[in-house]
C-alpha cells in the first residue's frame, strides 16, 4: 500500500489524464483552459519530482544506515549515481524529515543543495 502522498499523487494523474484534451484527439482550442492545463501538470510534475527526490534520498539513507562499511559506494555505483549527487539527495530528505522543507519546489531544492540544472533523477540529462 502506497503512503497518502503517493495515493494523492497518483489520483491528481488520473485526473490530469481524464481532462482534455488528450494528444491526437481535435478538441476546439481554448487558449485560457490550455495555459490553466499547462500550468496544473507542472505543478503536478513539480510535486512528483520534489516527493520522489525526497524519497530517493530516504532509500539511500536507509541502505547507509544498514550496510557494512565499504558496501556503500558499490551500492550506490550499482544503482548508477555518484557519490556527490547521493549525498545531495541524502541532504534533501534530511531536511525535509525536519518538516522545514517537505514542500519546496526542485528549483530550490537545486540551490539548497548546489544541483545543476538538467538533473532530475540522479543523472544529467
Amino acid at each position: 500500500m502506497g503512503t497518502k502522498t503517493e495515493e494523492e499523487a497518483a489520483k491528481k494523474g488520473q485526473e490530469l489524464a481524464e481532462m482534455e484534451p488528450i494528444a491526437g484527439e481535435l478538441v476546439e482550442f481554448n487558449w485560457d483552459r490550455s495555459l490553466g492545463r499547462i500550468k496544473e501538470i507542472e505543478r503536478f510534475q513539480r510535486a512528483v519530482t520534489v516527493q520522489a527526490f525526497i524519497e530517493i534520498g530516504r532509500e539511500f539513507q536507509h541502505a547507509k544506515a544498514s550496510l557494512k562499511h565499504g558496501e556503500f559506494m558499490k551500492f550506490v555505483g550499482d544503482a548508477g549515481y555518484n557519490q556527490r549527487t547521493v549525498n545531495q539527495y541524502m541532504q534533501a530528505a534530511g531536511f525535509a524529515n525536519s518538516h522545514l522543507g517537505a514542500n519546496l519546489p526542485l528549483t530550490r531544492l537545486r540551490q539548497l543543495f548546489a544541483l545543476p540544472e538538467g538533473v532530475e533523477n540522479g543523472h544529467k540529462d
